[in-house]
């Protein structure tokens, strides 16, 4: 093979179908401020984290929205929760991965919707 060639994928000669379009991202969000998903599709704000006893565990105050739309807010929400919200792009599915007294992580699914 010579430098510059081109050689056929597997994956072009058997068929297979393209990559998944982008699904999925993780998003940490520190107590007070904003991220953004999605190109700036959806919005993640978190309010406040408190620390709860007896149980002991962290709960999180998160408002979900997106430009032009109403918010979604979801209160005490802990490590599992998950809010649907719907968009002019897609459905999201918002859940609360990891929380600590500094900040929230959060996976984000595009549900439907374009890529």
């Amino acid at each position: 093979k010579e430098k510059g060639q081109l050689v056929a994928s597997k994956e072009k000669t058997t068929g297979a179908p393209p990559p998944e379009p982008h699904t999925r991202e993780i998003l940490s969000v520190v107590h007070g401020t904003t991220g953004d998903a999605f190109n700036g599709e959806l919005t993640i704000s978190v309010a406040g984290i408190q620390f709860l006893t007896d149980p002991t565990r962290y709960r999180v105050t998160v408002t979900v929205s997106a430009p032009g739309l109403p918010q979604a807010k979801m209160e005490h929400a802990g490590v599992g929760d998950v809010v649907r919200y719907k968009t002019a792009t897609g459905v999201y599915e918002v859940t609360v991965r990891e929380l600590n007294s500094y900040s929230a992580s959060f996976s984000v699914v595009r549900l439907q919707g374009s890529s």
